[in-house]
């Protein structure tokens, strides 16, 4: 068996015999028989020590070209859609720092572990991504967006941060800097993170991002797997609300009461007064209105922004009229 041999310009030896063993006049390495049996125990040990390193040196070479390949495809999706979920995965892989699989395995809670995953893999359901899918009927609505977003698109108005939007009335766009960095409903949950990390509140938000994600310490990504297991779980708590909120916008429609009523021959005063049977005087326009035989009415809830039906209620008995009034006035409509 002979093996010519090298040395590699960064000092690796390739060959598949050690570079010691002796030499023939052509200056190829060679092994004998006629060798003492240690010798030649410690040079098969040597041997397979060498053969492991190149195979280990190969498998690197395998891995980190599949891995530039992957990277470029993750770049090239990116790129072709700005609002992809590779966001923050193109981010990571494109900056310096540890392996992405690192990181991970920075984090020792599995449940920590997971949710930074799903920063990574843009599974958060963000607005960015899901563009409110399950709550469409909570946005602003198209009047309002066009009369204080003028320039912003419709595609802009469907990812809106539904909790600033609801609780506060600001439009912000809710991508991942929104939730690390500025959203007030995570803020208790971000005092925390940030009293134990060192990045400065004070940078650009951008800079802070690619510093977050170019972190070494592992007890960073450890802290940053807390913060977001949080963030997750309030997140599922608000879309299980924002869920309701739309089943309701659904269900107590007026429009879909009223076509439904209708559908069974019931009756609808022009007023959006629910009867079982057709009344001659609507008892809308008199004085003291009597209310006998009215089941349902119009009422304008508020916390939907939206005009449902409920029980007939004579105290509170408003024209459909004044309620849609009051709604063009907000831009609800």
């Amino acid at each position: 068996m002979y093996s010519t041999g090298r040395w590699s310009e960064e000092g690796y030896w390739h060959g598949a015999q050690p570079p010691h063993m002796p030499r023939n006049m052509a200056g190829e390495t060679y092994w004998t028989t006629s060798m003492p049996s240690a010798v030649q125990k410690s040079m098969r040990r040597r041997s397979r020590g060498i053969i492991s390193e190149i195979v280990g040196r190969f498998k690197d070479l395998l891995r980190s070209e599949a891995g530039a390949a992957l990277v470029q495809r993750v770049v090239s999706r990116q790129s072709m859609d700005a609002h992809a979920k590779t966001a923050m995965l193109t981010l990571r892989l494109t900056l310096p720092g540890p392996p992405l699989s690192m990181c991970l395995d920075m984090v020792p809670d599995l449940t920590h572990r997971s949710a930074l995953a799903a920063l990574f893999t843009g599974d958060l359901w963000l607005a960015r991504y899901a563009a409110n899918f399950f709550a469409r009927d909570l946005l602003p609505s198209r009047t309002w967006w066009r009369e204080h977003q003028p320039l912003g698109e419709e595609s802009s108005r469907v990812r809106v941060c539904l909790s600033c939007w609801r609780t506060r009335g600001n439009i912000y766009n809710e991508d991942e800097v929104h939730m690390l960095f500025q959203c007030e409903r995570y803020g208790a949950a971000r005092r925390d993170w940030l009293g134990e990390q060192s990045h400065s509140a004070a940078a650009p938000v951008a800079e802070r991002l690619a510093n977050l994600l170019s972190e070494q310490s592992a007890n960073q990504w450890a802290a940053l797997g807390k913060f977001l297991a949080r963030v997750r779980q309030i997140r599922r708590c608000d879309r299980t609300r924002w869920e309701n909120l739309q089943r309701r916008c659904v269900q107590d429609s007026f429009d879909v009461r009223r076509a439904i009523w209708r559908s069974k021959g019931k009756w609808v005063c022009r007023h959006g007064v629910f009867y079982e049977t057709r009344v001659e005087s609507c008892p809308c326009m008199e004085a003291v209105p009597d209310w006998t035989g009215a089941k349902f009415m119009p009422s304008l809830d508020r916390e939907l922004r939206a005009i449902i039906t409920v029980k007939i209620h004579s105290p509170s008995v408003q024209r459909l009229g004044i309620l849609r009034a009051t709604m063009k006035r907000n831009m609800w409509s």
